[in-house]
C-alpha cells in the first residue's frame, strides 16, 4: 500500500484487539469513482440496523453533488427519460464516477482498459481497445451507455434483502468487481454465527471484506452514497 501511494491510518479496535483501516488516499479525483475512505463500520452497528428494520444505507451522507451544465443536464433528461429511469440516478452515478467531467478518463478496474466519460464506461466492456475513443467520449453515446448498464445491473439482481434497496444493490454492481465477484451474493461472512438475523450481500457484510484497496467495504461505501446522492437533484 505505500508503494502503491495508498496511506492509511490505522487503529487498533480495544474490544477485539483487531488492526482495522479507518481511513487512506485511495483513488479520489476525477474518473473511475474516486474510492475514499475504505473503513468498515462495525459488525454491531450493521446488526444494530438490521434489528430495528432500517436500511443498511440509512445515516450515510451524500460526499458530494455536481453542478451539471445546461447542455449535460438536458442529454441526461433525454436519455434517462428514454430509459425509463430517474434522471437523477443517472446524475448521481454520473457525478461519483466522474465529477460530471466528460473528458474524464481513469482505470478503476485497473484491467489495462480505460474508464472513459461521464459515466466512466470501461473500453472492454463496449468491445474497445484500451484508449477512450471519440465514440464513447460522446455525451449521448456514454450517457446511453452508462444508463443500459446500470439497467442491465439492475435487472439481473436476484436475491432481494430486508435492509437492501435493488437500486443499491444496482449501484454496488456498477462499481464492482473486475474479476467476477457478485457483490450482492449472500455474505457467508455475516450469518447467524455471527450474530446475523438476517441476510445480507457480501457488500454490506463488514465481516472479512476482502484485501486491497477495492474491497467490499469500498463497494459500500460507493453504493451507499449514490444512493444517498440521488434525492440531492
Amino acid at each position: 500500500d505505500i508503494l502503491k501511494n495508498n496511506v492509511t491510518k490505522i487503529v487498533t479496535d480495544g474490544v477485539s484487539g483487531v488492526v482495522r483501516e479507518v481511513g487512506g488516499v485511495v483513488g479520489g479525483g476525477e474518473g473511475s469513482g474516486g474510492l475514499g475512505s475504505r473503513s468498515c463500520d462495525s459488525p454491531a452497528f450493521i446488526i444494530e440496523k438490521i434489528n430495528t428494520n432500517q436500511n443498511i444505507c440509512s445515516g450515510q451522507t451524500c460526499s458530494k453533488t455536481c453542478n451539471f451544465t445546461p447542455d449535460i443536464l438536458s442529454i441526461v433528461k433525454e436519455e434517462s427519460l428514454k430509459a425509463g429511469i430517474d434522471y437523477r440516478i443517472t446524475l448521481a452515478i454520473a457525478c461519483r464516477e466522474s465529477s460530471a467531467n466528460p473528458s474524464a478518463i481513469g482505470n478503476h478496474a485497473n484491467n489495462g482498459y480505460a474508464d472513459c466519460g461521464l459515466m466512466q464506461i470501461n473500453m472492454k466492456g463496449v468491445g474497445g481497445g484500451n484508449t477512450c475513443t471519440p465514440a464513447i467520449l460522446d455525451i449521448h453515446n456514454n450517457i446511453s451507455e452508462g444508463i443500459k448498464q446500470y439497467k442491465n445491473k439492475y435487472n439481473n439482481i436476484s436475491k432481494s434483502y430486508n435492509n437492501v434497496d435493488k437500486i443499491s444493490q444496482a449501484f454496488a454492481s456498477y462499481n464492482c468487481c473486475a474479476n467476477g465477484d457478485n457483490p450482492n451474493d449472500k455474505s457467508v461472512s455475516c450469518d447467524a454465527g455471527s450474530g446475523f438475523t438476517q441476510s445480507i450481500p457480501k457488500w454490506a457484510c463488514p465481516i472479512s471484506p476482502g484485501n486491497g484497496s477495492f474491497n467490499m467495504c469500498s463497494v459500500k461505501n460507493y453504493a451507499c452514497d449514490v444512493y444517498t446522492c440521488i434525492n440531492k437533484y
